[in-house]
């Protein structure tokens, strides 16, 4: 089946770039978690990344059990043992113990987006918190899994133990109450009319087709401040996907196909055709409609940009 995409402008929702210089008031926050000493956290940790030069203390999580749509406050520990020379973003995944597919991607900045791993220094203890939702169809154990990326590579995990042989270290752990609740589906109709790949979302083919609703933050699970749905429909050939975006400030540099647009503002779909929870095909559009589609064999792992979707796109 091919994939048919239809944008009207987009919105990254990833964290951005951290403020050049900081505000009285920013450097205080970032102050009040460079910590005096080591602390001691719930869930203690010895791990090292980067030949050495990171050490992962452990964590805390509160409140702990949580309950299904609570909100969570998690805090991780690092020390400084040899400067980093690069900036890294902090990945965050939250899944199921026994089960695989992220529930929960907090992927940011430390920090509060305030303070890259570039400037952190040789000694300092650095207090990374952040907030994240319990997740309606979440099941009864939670594991969070954390490291660092920059583009496509991961900050190594040092001993094998330690992580889970993508880099990525298990660091905390959640008991979950109350009801499971079943996840969101969207069911996407039969196409009843003809629509032409032009950008526009004015055709008989989309009239009447439903909303997904505006689309919230994968971390939070709060509305996001731009507002975002899509409306999917399908035939015997195609795939159709329109995506209503607003945007303020809409912008792309990119201009060749299987460029990283991901690191720019893009539209995507992700499709799990056989809904194993592991392999999928990753499609995007950016707003100067470049394409971008790649196989991944395991989330964001062995990207393939030999496999093409032959789909058609327009904004």
């Amino acid at each position: 089946m091919a994939a048919a995409l239809l944008v009207a402008g987009c919105r990254d929702s990833s964290v951005g770039p951290p403020p050049r210089k900081l505000s009285p008031e920013q450097q205080r926050r970032v102050e009040a978690h460079l910590l005096k000493g080591k602390p001691s956290p719930s869930q203690p940790a010895d791990f090292t990344l980067g030949g050495g030069r990171l050490r992962f203390l452990g964590s805390d999580v509160s409140p702990s059990p949580a309950a299904r749509g609570q909100q969570v406050r998690v805090t991780h520990y690092f020390e400084v043992l040899e400067p980093l020379d690069k900036s890294w973003k902090l990945f965050v995944h939250v899944q199921g113990a026994d089960r695989a597919g992220i529930l929960v991607n907090a992927d940011h900045v430390p920090v509060e987006g305030l303070w890259p791993t570039d400037k952190w220094a040789k000694g300092q203890v650095v207090e990374d918190a952040y907030s994240v939702t319990v997740p309606q169809g979440a099941p009864e154990k939670l594991v969070g899994y954390v490291g660092f990326y920059r583009f496509d590579d991961r900050l190594p995990v040092d001993q094998r133990a330690g992580h889970d042989g993508a880099n990525r270290i298990p660091a905390f752990r959640l008991e979950v109450s109350g009801d499971e609740q079943a996840l969101p589906t969207y069911r996407a109709p039969r196409r009843k009319a003809e629509i032409a790949i032009d950008g526009a979302l004015e055709d008989e083919g989309w009239k009447g087709v439903p909303s997904t609703g505006a689309f919230l933050r994968t971390h939070d699970g709060a509305t996001a401040r731009y507002r975002t749905e899509a409306k999917l429909v399908w035939d015997d050939e195609a795939l159709y996907v329109a995506f209503d975006s607003e945007d303020e400030d809409v912008w792309a540099k990119l201009e060749k196909d299987d460029d990283p647009i991901y690191g720019e503002e893009v539209v995507e779909v992700f499709l799990d055709a056989d809904a194993d929870g592991r392999t999928y095909n990753e499609l995007q559009v950016s707003p100067r409609g470049v394409r971008f589609d790649a196989y991944f064999p395991a989330r964001r792992q062995g990207m393939d940009l030999g496999w093409s979707s032959g789909m058609q796109s327009a904004v």
